[in-house]
């Protein structure tokens, strides 16, 4: 299936085994390639930058996504689509949970929801919602000693949600 096809293609390319991969859209029309009509099933997946620098392969790079660079056909559009999915599903799900890495703290947490949802959150509600997801697990005794602050828990996915997002009723 299409969703297997993409998983492959990944691997192939860039030696990345993906945990959480969705279909974004499906995009058609003579418009997008001067050949003539074309159509492409568009998936994004959710790796963790660690991942991606553990991969080592040579011609994967991370780039802005707000950065103007000059890309064939429609695939700014194609981009573009994927942001906006990111941002809006971020509002209502763990989705964030799977690009911080496998273990991390709150604070790192927040960071990246923040980023991804292009606002500042209150640490208290944040941390609120996250404890009412029921997604985390702490893990005993381990924390990060960073810094002149408290050293802060250290935190995973619960195995059930590794390869799923959790769906909030209300936003964050």
């Amino acid at each position: 299936d299409a969703r297997d096809a993409a998983l492959r293609v990944l691997r192939d390319k860039t030696g990345i085994e993906v945990p959480y991969l969705e279909q974004l859209a499906t995009f058609s029309g003579m418009e997008r390639d001067p050949r003539g009509w074309s159509v492409s099933i568009a998936f994004y997946a959710l790796v963790a930058i660690e991942v991606i620098e553990k991969a080592g392969h040579p011609d994967v790079m991370l780039t802005a996504v707000d950065r103007k660079a000059k890309l064939p056909f429609d695939h700014r559009g194609i981009i573009d689509t994927a942001v906006a999915r990111l941002r809006s599903k971020s509002q209502y799900s763990s989705l964030p949970c799977h690009l911080v890495g496998e273990t991390f703290t709150l604070p790192q947490l927040q960071r990246v929801y923040e980023a991804l949802m292009g606002e500042s959150l209150n640490k208290v509600s944040f941390r609120r919602k996250i404890a009412e997801m029921d997604v985390l697990e702490p893990l005993a005794g381990q924390f990060e000693e960073a810094g002149a602050h408290r050293p802060a828990q250290l935190y995973r996915l619960k195995a059930e949600w590794r390869e799923q997002l959790m769906l909030l009723e209300r936003g964050l």
